[in-house]
């Protein structure tokens, strides 16, 4: 049952104004907290992986890819707007966070009171990307994930056949847009919004435009991917390893999964408030559990941290707000109606301090903390498209010093082959990025060990590159430093290349002319 008290255009406008006033501070603090430490690993590959396909390249094809690639458009839309650097990560940040907070508050505002609607408005702004702030595609494959439940639940229950059929096309659409950014987080809303559809009176026009919606999407993307077994092979085979895929599930056998990131506590509230009235709002029930279980399966089997990885904690608040409150007219006892209100308060209370939590999981950028790693830079980037932005010292130096000299000494028709965790380079110094090769390397498994590193040792000795940037000593600590070595390419440079420059952990190699 939606929120029956009256609309007035001035108590409306009270509500836009909160989250007006919200998304301003949301703006701010991103702009605060974006640029407090480049992370050369994560950030760069990805915005690599932009700039081949801005310049021609396709995933799959002209390089090796192992995730959906919608996320790589949603970056390049930016960087086409606003060019690389700073500002398009940032209008990027604000632009997604801000829709999605926009999205909570209407859908919100059918079913709970204004201070209510704001309330997890605020919450899902601040849980879902403040901890990360930096462009990533978990988030962006919730986006659309949201986007196909905001659809249902908005205008459930649907007037009209035709409304029906076409929230179904919508939300078909958006699940595989979902699945074609991050494959885990694709896969957990598919199953749940369309058990919603099929469940809804109108389940002879939802179901039927969920799979037009679906197959439409998906059929458009494979085109437009241009190589879809190439796309299956490196997504699906060859880095779904059987002994790594059964250690991400493995955690799911452990009661303490079930209770990451303070999710159960609004659960638990929720289900003792409806307890004998859920045959009433047996559809906020099914939806919440949906999206507990779904908060909890991407949380596992991710990359990212998890203590990070919360940008569910508004939509499922949103849920429970909503689920207590529609049992409220049918509670026919004093105590009863005093339990509700306990209830609400309770989860009021919890909504606070989830606020607090997540806002200091985005000071602490709680995401890239793993590893031991400090996520805060003290060096500011002097290169053109991060300057300001604050990076680790040693590298931060390394890379300025190496795009200055590449700048000055290579030609833009050199090739050049990073070998390290600086994929930034290629488009810090508008040199093509170098075929054939990952978007990212990891010692050990990217690329994949057995067939997939041959083909990549095997496409570079047959390609060798004008330049060359790799590690200095394969015995520092990170997690590309040991890579030569993993492609067996040691003897390779050795022979082939000399020394030009170095600073810190990172040398510059040039090949020798007379060797080929």
């Amino acid at each position: 049952m939606p929120n029956t008290s009256p609309p007035t255009v001035k108590k409306e406008l009270y509500g836009w104004i909160g989250v007006t006033v919200f998304l301003l501070v949301n703006a701010w603090f991103l702009n605060f907290n974006a640029f407090r430490g480049f992370n050369f690993f994560d950030f760069g590959c990805f915005m690599d992986a932009t700039w081949r396909i801005m310049h021609g390249q396709k995933p799959y094809t002209d390089f090796i890819f192992f995730v959906g690639p919608v996320h790589l458009y949603m970056c390049a839309i930016f960087y086409l707007l606003f060019g690389f650097g700073k500002w398009a990560v940032l209008v990027h940040l604000v632009a997604v966070s801000s829709a999605l907070v926009a999205l909570t508050y209407r859908v919100a505002r059918k079913y709970l009171s204004i201070p209510l609607a704001v309330l997890t408005s605020v919450l899902t702004g601040i849980a879902f990307y403040w901890p990360v702030s930096h462009p990533w595609y978990d988030q962006s494959a919730h986006f659309w994930g949201l986007l196909a439940f905001y659809a249902y639940l908005f205008w459930y229950p649907f007037e009209r056949n035709r409304q029906a059929f076409w929230v179904g096309v919508l939300s078909g659409s958006a699940v595989i847009i979902s699945l074609m950014t991050k494959t885990n987080v694709g896969t957990t809303y598919i199953p749940l919004i369309f058990f919603m559809f099929l469940i809804s009176p109108n389940f002879q026009r939802t179901v039927p435009g969920f799979f037009v919606g679906a197959f439409s999407a998906l059929i458009v993307l494979l085109v437009c991917l241009g190589n879809p077994a190439a796309f299956y092979n490196q997504t699906f085979q060859t880095f779904s390893i059987p002994s790594q895929t059964i250690q991400r599930f493995l955690p799911f056998v452990y009661i303490p999964t079930y209770l990451l990131n303070e999710y159960w506590v609004g659960l638990l509230v929720m289900l003792y408030a409806i307890r004998s009235h859920w045959k009433k709002v047996f559809r906020l029930l099914i939806l919440s559990l949906g999206v507990y279980a779904l908060a909890i399966f991407t949380t596992v089997t991710g990359s990212m941290k998890t203590t990070a990885n919360i940008p569910l904690w508004g939509p499922f608040m949103m849920l429970v707000f909503i689920a207590v409150a529609q049992v409220r007219p049918h509670l026919t006892t004093t105590r009863r109606q005093i339990e509700n209100s306990i209830c609400t308060g309770l989860l009021v209370i919890l909504s606070f301090l989830l606020i607090c939590n997540g806002a200091l999981r985005g000071f602490a950028l709680e995401a890239w903390t793993y590893g031991n790693i400090d996520p805060f830079g003290t060096y500011p980037m002097k290169t053109k498209q991060l300057k300001g932005w604050l990076a680790n010292q040693r590298t931060g130096e390394a890379v300025d010093h190496l795009v200055a000299y590449l700048d000055e000494y290579a030609s833009k028709d050199d090739s050049l082959l990073v070998l390290t965790d600086l994929q930034i380079l290629y488009l810090l110094t508008h040199h093509q990025s170098y075929k054939g090769i990952p978007f990212n390397f990891a010692d050990g498994k990217v690329p994949s060990p057995g067939p997939q590193t041959e083909q990549v040792r095997r496409y570079i000795l047959s390609h060798p590159p004008d330049w060359v940037v790799t590690h200095r000593n394969p015995l520092y600590q990170s997690l590309v430093s040991k890579i030569v070595l993993h492609l067996g390419l040691q003897e390779f440079l050795e022979k082939d290349y000399a020394s030009i420059t170095w600073l810190n952990d990172y040398i510059l190699l040039k090949k020798i002319k007379d060797s080929f």
